[in-house]
């Protein structure tokens, strides 16, 4: 089950990039090409991403409601970024998606050869991993959104991740998502 899942989450990373790529090449882009994309990316690719980290990168299944929050938490930083400065902002020059479905190819390749996750994380990390992947997100937002009123907004998504049950941060998330993507590929 997991080379499948390895052979699938790769064909469509690599799909998602080439279609961009070819678009662009035969000057066949679209505002809804744009939004369709990050559409996808924003939701199935956040959601796989998280979920193959949870599960074969750390073996901590428990901690899917976290990343996926800190996935969310990055998409809107990102749209965000892009919504104050105009400059899409998937990433830095050091990391960006493409690294990410990179570590999730392999770690899904690693568990399909090796039977286990490549690390194993459990409650006594649990909150060395929050807090810094938490850090991570926030300097992100300070370093690329320069708006403090959406800086706001953002810290506000945070308290609903914390402290909100599920599935309340998907339904914060979700229209707040949707307006950035209209805004950015139409406004």
């Amino acid at each position: 089950r997991w080379g499948v899942a390895c052979i699938a989450y790769t064909l469509y990373h690599m799909f998602d990039n080439m279609d961009g790529k070819h678009a662009r090449r035969t000057r066949q882009t679209s505002r809804f090409g744009k939004l369709l994309d990050h559409a996808i990316d924003g939701s199935v690719g956040i959601t796989a991403a998280c979920q193959i980290c949870c599960e074969c990168l750390f073996n901590y299944p428990e901690a899917i409601h976290f990343a996926l929050c800190c996935g969310m938490g990055t998409m809107l930083t990102c749209h965000l970024a892009e919504y104050v400065s105009g400059i899409a902002t998937l990433g830095t020059r050091f990391f960006s998606a493409d690294e990410l479905f990179l570590i999730c190819s392999l770690a899904l390749a690693w568990r399909s050869l090796a039977g286990t996750s490549l690390m194993h994380l459990g409650d006594d990390s649990y909150w060395c991993v929050q807090w810094s992947w938490t850090g991570g997100v926030a300097v992100m937002a300070l370093l690329t959104v320069r708006s403090w009123t959406w800086l706001l907004g953002l810290a506000a998504f945070a308290c609903v991740c914390m402290l909100a049950s599920w599935p309340w941060p998907v339904v914060v998330y979700a229209p707040c998502f949707t307006v950035l993507l209209l805004s950015n590929s139409f406004g």
